[in-house]
């Protein structure tokens, strides 16, 4: 029974998130700027080195990961715009199923579903993850650290190395995961 829930809350995120992908899809400032650097990648050749800039002229970058994560979408789309709208709906799906699976072994089953139903039923979230843009896969990230930061201080030392990877893995993604050591210490 609890995995036909499952099931039906899936799809029904499968539903929210890929409704109407290409007239709500948004293509603005940071879009462009992704699809631009896919660009570079795939046409030009050019690898980066460094991602964009944190805010406008900062002067401060974030890592060139999620370029790369990126780069596959657009390939297969052929660098056409909708490709965004794609990427934003399968980081929710990966969410999602970070969600589940953690809150799972945290919790129980039934908090696990509880934590997906409001993940995929959340007017907010939908409205974030129609983006794409770097920040999305803050929350999976998020989940990920804290899982691992979690198991580490139970004394389960495997767990130190998807820690790191995971906090190196989010300096790419946003300005705001310096503040990830300050938690994790």
């Amino acid at each position: 029974k609890a995995w036909i829930i499952i099931l039906l809350i899936f799809l029904a995120l499968i539903f929210l998130r890929f409704f109407q992908l290409e007239a709500r899809t948004e293509f603005r400032w940071d879009q462009v700027d992704n699809a631009w650097a896919v660009k570079d990648i795939l046409i030009d050749h050019k690898l980066p080195l460094v991602g964009m800039q944190a805010k406008q002229n900062s002067g401060f970058f974030i890592g060139p990961a999620y370029y790369y994560l990126i780069v596959p979408f657009y390939a297969f789309f052929n660098l056409d715009p909708i490709a965004a709208g794609v990427i934003a709906g399968v980081t929710s799906i990966v969410t999602f199923f970070t969600i589940f699976y953690i809150t799972k072994k945290l919790f129980s089953l039934p908090v696990a579903i509880i934590a997906i139903f409001l993940y995929t039923f959340s007017f907010e979230v939908i409205f974030a993850d129609r983006y794409q843009w770097p920040i999305n896969l803050i929350p999976t990230t998020s989940f990920i650290i804290f899982y691992a930061l979690y198991n580490s201080i139970l004394g389960k030392v495997r767990h130190l190395l998807l820690l790191g990877l995971a906090l190196g893995f989010s300096f790419s993604l946003n300005f705001t995961s310096i503040f990830f050591p300050i938690i994790v210490l």
